[in-house]
């Protein structure tokens, strides 16, 4: 049964528990826009992603990380929903290992998101053959390292931590590089871009590009394409279509708007004639 949303009252579809990099990244978009949303809280990204346009008019979730790359069950969930991005949002991330052990060495469990992990190899190493228990967020690994349970640890955000340090042992800042950063695409329903936003500033538009012929040359000749029509393209992942072996579909980041440049509205309609391409929004990056 699906909840049926209140006329006029908005809300935001956000993964949690609360105070995920989700949440934060959520309430620093809601104050640029000025937007009074309801925050609403989500289990997995696949259900934050069928909220959008059913019980939330916006749905916010990460996209990718300047350490491990895409989000890809992100991009694979974007083609299989009727649902537009409409704006970016870039936060700084930082970590904290945080254990109920007086050191280290007496540190057995490790409870670490799925997307953490991989952006915090570096200090992870030492534990190498103990036990990793891998969570669908930040906010139920932290959940699970306050359970108090001796000699186990977490990954966790820097912001969750309060003053004092509720835990006996304490290392900040354990993400592999400094500047770590991740973005966040807002989204809303197909139809409903019309929705109140931040504008202004330089635009992105994103494509995901599916020859279901599996014809020979396909990137080539898109590729030649945007070149004809002197579009810059800044990104491309391939992904799976997990309809045949082989056979992939490709998410893909040009300069402009594609509502605004009419060389990307050619460049795009040049490509469906082949093969489809799907628009799957046109953004500026909230500063």
């Amino acid at each position: 049964m699906v909840e049926q949303r209140e006329e006029g009252k908005g809300c935001m579809a956000i993964l949690g528990p609360e105070n995920t990099f989700s949440d934060v990244a959520a309430d620093f978009y809601r104050r640029k826009a000025g937007l009074q949303l309801e925050k609403k809280y989500y289990g997995t990204m696949k259900k934050v992603i069928q909220a959008v346009g059913e019980t939330c008019d916006y749905g916010i979730l990460p996209i990718e990380n300047a350490i491990d790359g895409y989000v890809q069950v992100v991009l694979d969930l974007l083609p299989e929903y009727p649902v537009r991005i409409i704006n970016e949002v870039r936060l700084p991330i930082h970590f904290a290992f945080v254990a109920n052990a007086p050191d280290l060495d007496q540190v057995h469990t490790i409870h670490v998101q799925f997307k953490s992990k991989n952006q915090c190899v570096n200090f992870l190493e030492r534990f190498e053959g103990k036990h990793f228990v891998v969570t669908e967020s930040n906010g139920i690994s932290y959940d699970n390292i306050l359970q108090g349970r001796p000699g186990e640890g977490a990954v966790v955000p820097m912001h969750m931590l309060g003053d004092p340090i509720a835990f006996p042992t304490m290392v900040p800042y354990i993400e592999d590089v400094s500047n770590n950063e991740t973005r966040f695409v807002v989204l809303a329903r197909e139809g409903k871009e019309d929705l109140p936003r931040v504008l202004g500033g330089a635009y992105k538009t994103s494509l995901m590009v599916v020859d279901e012929n599996d014809e020979p040359g396909l990137l080539a000749a898109v590729l030649l394409e945007f070149s004809r029509h002197r579009l810059n393209l800044t990104s491309i992942i391939s992904r799976p279509t997990k309809k045949r072996l082989g056979q992939y579909y490709f998410f893909m980041d040009i300069e402009g708007d594609y509502h605004r440049e009419e060389r990307i509205r050619e460049a795009v309609a040049q490509v469906n004639k082949s093969v489809k391409a799907l628009v799957l929004g046109s953004y500026s990056t909230v500063e």
